[in-house]
């Protein structure tokens, strides 16, 4: 017989101990629960109040007694992707049934749709079936409006795996409603993006909607969605301002002594002016035109314009006078209004300081849409105008000064000046002397200058004086004595590294006249690097003569002696074949121009007219 361990032996009576004291305290939590169940069932309405906190897809789940009764004291409702489970049930639930829930939730104030991130539609029609829905069950329990006061959509962040298993991703979405559901107290919605357009034509009324957060719906839908409200306060958009009018034009005009529907109006979003300064002005007015007939007169916090035009000039002041007056009209007297710009304005046309629209006493606006556009510009330009010739330009106005001289345009690379009237004026015509330009801050970036036209020179001498000490290109349409004294304002002081001439044909026997050596001699120019004469087209009967005769030993002394910098000066022509074998029988290979030795280059196929010929003279010894 084999003997029992004393240990083992004393082992199982404490296990029988402990199995018996653990099925005991099992015992007494199914008495307290029984307890605790009773003890909710014999309390009036206590079970009612814990199921209006579970969540809609949980409650459903629950007897269709208890759901019954629980559902009508739901308040918030969330359709969510973030829980697996909760998923699975929005997922799979069929419209007909939602409809039945949902008329029940006839106290519902605010409903969420939780989609996941990349499934932006993702039960959208489960979405609008219940907020339907809602609307259907009070109107059958014969109680008036809808309770529910906010909408929201928002992302999730759901995993690869959770995303591959999607279901109702893009859902067909239910028939419109008729008669169309009235949501009286409906407020806001917000988080919609372009996905979510379709809620736009389903046609609910809903008068006291104030506010719409919304991204990528077209003007048409915001329209169509806020044209019911009476009580707008805020809505959300980028839309040019005839696309901001179409969206307030499908609210009726205020009655006579009415508040009318935007009485309320606060905000609206971005206002773009954009296309020519004519119609954006034309679009500014009719959305003025929009916003006052339908009540909202001066109750606008804040007010958010985007200019997208890139060339601005006097046209552009009209517009800027439209924006004040909508300011004026439709805004508080001390409301907030941002002006922005594309980052990119091509062009500031100067002239616009002596428009006959130029505002006398320039408002803060004004000037601050005056400053970004100046500090936008890549491109400072002054044309030269038949009004220039008939107006006195040499004393603008105090308002003009006041406002230029504030002026940055720290982006400006280039500066230009253009003087082509049609028809031309007279060769003796003085030449237009802008002094608006002297009130001007220097141009901190500005390395090309650009000449253009025999009426220029006077304005070049202006511009060139506000330069960078450093320049990377001069280019002037016409050589003469006064365009050589554009360079001359650059001074000693500068840098050039390149300065580039074009002339006319007409202008090629210039180049080589005692006048023009002379004026060479005398005029204190800048440092240049590279200097460069371009005649557009040569005729090919004597080209070579012509050649000869303006680039003369002469101009060569008194450009390699008295411009600091250069090495070669060239000139380059446009010629057909026969000018160019004409060039060539005048300048063989090793040709010198006095002692100065000549280089020949052409292309038969790199100009406009056929080909190019260049002809480089070099510094040498002398």
């Amino acid at each position: 017989m084999t003997a029992v361990r004393p240990r083992e032996a004393a082992t199982e009576p404490s296990s029988s101990a402990a199995a018996s004291d653990e099925e005991g305290r099992q015992a007494q939590r199914e008495e307290r629960e029984r307890e605790l169940r009773q003890q909710i069932s014999d309390t009036p309405g206590l079970l009612t109040c814990i199921t209006a906190f579970l969540p809609l897809c949980l409650l459903v789940q629950l007897s269709d007694n208890t759901s019954q009764h629980s559902l009508p004291k739901h308040r918030n409702l969330i359709i969510s992707s973030s829980d697996s489970a909760e998923r699975r049930i929005w997922q799979r639930v069929p419209l007909d049934l939602v409809t039945k829930w949902a008329a029940r939730l006839t106290r519902l104030t605010a409903i969420v749709l939780r989609y996941p991130m990349g499934a932006v539609c993702w039960c959208f029609d489960v979405f609008i079936k219940t907020i339907e829905g809602h609307v259907a069950g009070r109107r059958a329990a014969n109680m008036q409006g809808s309770t529910l006061r906010t909408i929201t959509l928002e992302g999730a962040q759901l995993t690869r795996r959770e995303m591959q298993s999607l279901q109702r991703r893009d859902p067909p979405l239910p028939s419109i409603v008729q008669p169309p559901p009235s949501l009286g107290a409906l407020e806001t919605v917000s988080g919609v993006t372009l996905a979510h357009s379709g809620l736009a034509n389903r046609g609910w009324l809903m008068p006291s909607f104030e506010r719409l957060a919304q991204q990528g719906w077209d003007a048409s839908d915001v329209g169509q969605f806020v044209g019911s409200s009476r009580s707008l306060r805020h809505v959300d958009g980028e839309f040019e301002a005839d696309e901001w009018a179409g969206v307030f034009e499908y609210m009726p005009v205020a009655a006579a002594g009415q508040p009318g529907p935007l009485g309320h109006l606060e905000r609206i979003g971005t206002v773009v002016l954009r296309g020519s300064p004519d119609a954006a002005r034309a679009a500014v007015d009719r959305l003025q035109a929009a916003l006052w007939s339908r009540g909202c007169r001066q109750t606008l916090t804040r007010l958010t314009l985007w200019m997208e035009i890139r060339s601005i000039d006097g046209s552009i002041l009209p517009l800027v006078e439209s924006v004040e007056s909508l300011r004026r009209a439709c805004c508080r007297p001390d409301a907030q209004v941002a002006f922005s710009s594309s980052p990119f304005v091509q062009h500031f046309e100067l002239s616009l300081f002596y428009s006959d629209d130029f505002p006398p006493n320039p408002s803060p606006l004004f000037k601050a849409i005056m400053h970004q556009l100046a500090r936008r510009a890549r491109c400072v330009v002054y044309a030269i105008t038949q009004h220039d010739l008939t107006h006195p330009i040499d004393s603008p106005s105090d308002a003009a000064v006041d406002v230029a001289s504030s002026l940055s345009f720290d982006r400006a690379e280039k500066v230009s000046v253009r003087g082509h009237i049609d028809p031309p004026p007279p060769p003796h015509t003085p030449l237009p002397h802008p002094t608006i330009i002297e009130h001007l801050q220097r141009f901190p970036r500005a390395g090309q200058l650009w000449i253009c036209g025999w009426l220029c020179a006077s304005v070049g001498h202006l511009l060139a004086d506000k330069m960078a000490n450093q320049v990377a290109e001069v280019v002037t349409r016409r050589l003469s004595v006064d365009a050589l004294g554009v360079l001359g304002v650059l001074g000693g002081g500068r840098e050039v590294r390149k300065v580039m001439i074009w002339l006319s044909e007409g202008a090629l026997d210039e180049l080589g006249t005692e006048e023009m050596v002379a004026a060479v001699n005398r005029t204190n120019l800048p440092r240049i690097d590279k200097l460069c004469f371009y005649v557009y087209q040569v005729s090919a009967e004597g080209a070579g003569n012509r050649i000869r005769a303006a680039f003369t030993p002469a101009l060569l002394s008194a450009l390699f002696d008295h411009v600091p910098g250069p090495q070669s000066v060239s000139l380059s022509a446009g010629a057909s074949d026969p000018a160019r074998a004409s060039i060539r029988a005048v300048f063989p290979d090793g040709s010198t121009i006095g002692h100065f030795p000549v280089t020949v280059e052409s292309w038969a196929d790199d100009w406009p007219v056929g080909g190019l010929i260049t002809l480089t003279a070099s510094r040498g010894s002398q």
